[in-house]
C-alpha cells in the first residue's frame, strides 16, 4: 500500500472538486482506483445510491451504500455487470495502467445507456514537476514513478472515442498541469 502525505491527499481532493458537483443524487458510482480507504465514494456516500470502489490497494468491505472489492483494474473484467452504474469516477489512474484501452472498454461496458465516465490524468507539462517534487519528498515518489504514460489531450479524445463514448467534453485544471474528461455512453 503506497503512503500518501498531507500534499498527496490535497492534491487527490483538488480532483474530486473537479468531479464531485457532476454526480447526481441517488446514482450508483464506481469508483475506480479509489485507494486504500475510498474516501471519496464515502464522502459522496450520502448523495448516491451506491458506491463500488475497486483497487488493488482497498480490502472487500461493505458498509452501508458503499462496497469496496480488491482487483486488478488493469485491463482486466471489472466486478460491476453491464449496464449497472450511473457514472465512472477514473481519477488519476489512467497513467498507472499498461492497458489503459481494454479498462476504459471496460467502463464502458459497465456503464448504463446515458451514463458518464468522469476522468482526471496529469498533463505531459506535469511530469518534470511531479518527479521533482516527489524527488524532494513533497509528494509521494512511488506513486508519480508508477505512471506509465502521461496522455495528450489527443490521446485522451481517441481512447474515450474508441471505445465509442460520446459527447466529450475536455478541460485543463490546476494550471494545465491536470486534465479532466467527461464522456457519456
Amino acid at each position: 500500500m503506497r503512503t500518501w502525505n498531507f500534499f498527496d491527499n490535497m492534491l487527490a481532493s483538488m480532483r474530486a472538486a473537479q468531479i464531485t458537483n457532476m454526480i447526481e443524487k441517488d446514482a450508483v458510482v464506481c469508483d475506480i482506483g479509489c485507494g486504500s480507504s475510498a474516501s471519496l465514494l464515502h464522502s459522496i456516500s450520502k448523495k448516491i445510491k451506491k458506491g463500488i470502489g475497486l483497487d488493488q490497494f482497498v480490502k472487500d468491505c461493505e458498509a452501508g451504500n458503499i462496497a469496496t472489492k480488491k482487483t486488478d483494474i488493469d485491463g482486466k473484467r471489472l466486478p460491476p455487470e453491464d449496464s449497472s452504474c450511473d457514472a465512472v469516477l477514473f481519477l488519476a489512474v489512467i497513467e498507472h495502467l499498461n492497458n489503459p484501452e481494454k479498462t476504459v472498454l471496460e467502463i464502458h461496458r459497465i456503464l448504463k445507456p446515458g451514463g458518464r465516465v468522469l476522468l482526471t490524468t496529469p498533463s505531459p507539462s506535469s511530469r518534470p514537476l511531479l518527479e521533482f517534487l516527489a524527488s524532494i519528498g513533497i509528494i509521494n515518489k512511488e506513486e508519480v514513478m508508477d505512471h506509465k504514460h502521461y496522455f495528450s489531450k489527443e490521446e485522451m479524445l481517441q481512447i474515450l472515442r474508441d471505445a465509442k463514448f460520446r459527447d466529450i467534453k475536455f478541460s485543463y485544471f490546476q494550471l494545465g498541469f491536470n486534465q479532466r474528461a467527461t464522456a457519456v455512453k
